[in-house]
């Protein structure tokens, strides 16, 4: 029930034990509501102080008003909260935004990973306020000189993001982390192995004659579409639309804090859609012939309602690939393989980042190979539609 008078109107609505009121503010098209009011009178005079608000600019619903308030509890309290302290409720948000669908389960396991064993161990006892700048740096000399590079460029990467955000939240005024070149790509540990279509063959028999053959028609969905291996992992048989010729790559399979196989997002977070060409096309018929489709396409070797595992997946993959003679080879290879065979193909910046869902041009600017002829051939094309 709706009651006018002064601004904007008041709702009764019915709680266990009695009612409540809802101020309603219109503003500029929009609608505002606030609830919990034990009187007309005090929802009326909520809802002239929401206007007047409104009007100036200055309005904060419920949910902001409650996350301000408990920022300048936390800035008041700065010198209280330890590192490691402050890092679990990070890791307790970011579990948040990870049941959203907005953070991969694979980012959550990494990020607390590192916060368990390198950050913590080293800063989690000092206070967020008394990390100084030679700590940080003291910090990451260390670990970079007992742990790998990779590991101290993702550690350090982790620990200012975690810096920023106690910035963001006025707890310290500038970040500590101000380490030169720590946050620089580490180089490839391992040089790519670029696939020729005899190794892949040899590969798919390979694991085609493993005890579960049906993880064969992984290494050509990577092939084929550049996908990667936890979205073939996480493909249901519907996914596949043979009859429109087309992939529907929607979600990827990912480990959880706990080891546990979950179902999450595509990197990118996008739904994306590949075409199934005629060699492919061969491979997944017979595997999606007469099935629901619900069911996963690749199943554990131990629960056919369960998905595959990447351990279940990368163990028969480190074996065929030995008995094949490319130790030194991973499946993730045949995703780099397929975009270089796209690049050398003449496929466009658009069409490289499109196929496999990448979002930035840098990634996928290495594919787009170019050389004198080829750039000679466009060249002459343009003339002679220019002539027509």
């Amino acid at each position: 029930m709706a009651r006018g008078g002064g601004v904007g109107s008041i709702i009764k609505y019915k709680i266990k034990g009695g009612y409540r009121h809802k101020a309603v503010v219109q503003h500029y098209g929009r609608k505002y509501i606030e609830g919990g009011f034990l009187t007309v009178a005090s929802a009326r005079e909520r809802a002239w102080e929401m206007k007047q608000e409104l009007t100036a600019g200055t309005y904060e619903t419920p949910g902001q008003k409650a996350k301000r308030l408990a920022r300048e509890e936390r800035a008041a309290n700065a010198g209280a909260v330890t590192v490691a302290a402050y890092a679990g409720e990070w890791v307790d948000e970011l579990r948040a935004l990870q049941e959203q669908g907005q953070k991969s389960a694979n980012t959550v396991r990494s990020y607390k990973s590192l916060i368990n064993r390198h950050i913590n161990p080293h800063l989690g006892s000092v206070r967020v306020s008394a990390v100084t700048r030679e700590a940080v740096q003291d910090w990451h000399k260390r670990l970079a000189s007992e742990k790998s590079p990779a590991v101290a460029v993702n550690a350090y990467r982790v620990l200012s993001a975690l810096m920023s955000r106690a910035v963001d939240e006025g707890l310290i005024s500038a970040s500590p982390c101000k380490v030169k070149g720590a946050t620089k790509a580490v180089a490839n540990q391992r040089e790519q192995h670029y696939f020729t279509h005899s190794e892949y063959t040899a590969l798919y028999e390979a694991l085609a004659a493993c005890d579960m053959p049906a993880y064969a028609a992984i290494a050509s969905l990577i092939y084929f579409t550049a996908c990667r291996p936890s979205e073939a992992r996480a493909l249901r048989v519907g996914d596949i639309d043979l009859a429109r010729g087309r992939i529907r790559y929607g979600a990827s399979l990912q480990r959880s804090e706990t080891g546990a196989t979950v179902e999450g997002p595509t990197k990118t977070k996008r739904v994306r859609y590949a075409p199934i060409p005629r060699a492919l096309a061969g491979i997944l018929e017979p595997l999606c012939a007469g099935r629901d489709s619900s069911e996963w396409v690749f199943t554990s070797p131990r629960d056919s309602d369960a998905p595959a595992t990447d351990r279940h997946l990368n163990t028969r993959v480190r074996l065929a690939l030995d008995s094949i003679g490319l130790p030194d080879a991973e499946l993730y290879d045949l995703k780099h393989t397929c975009l270089t065979n796209l690049g050398r193909a003449g496929a466009s910046l658009k069409e490289l980042m499109d196929l496999p869902g990448h979002t930035q041009i840098d990634t996928v600017l290495k594919y787009q190979l170019a050389d004198f002829d080829r750039v000679a051939s466009a060249v002459e094309r343009m003339a002679e539609r220019l002539e027509k």
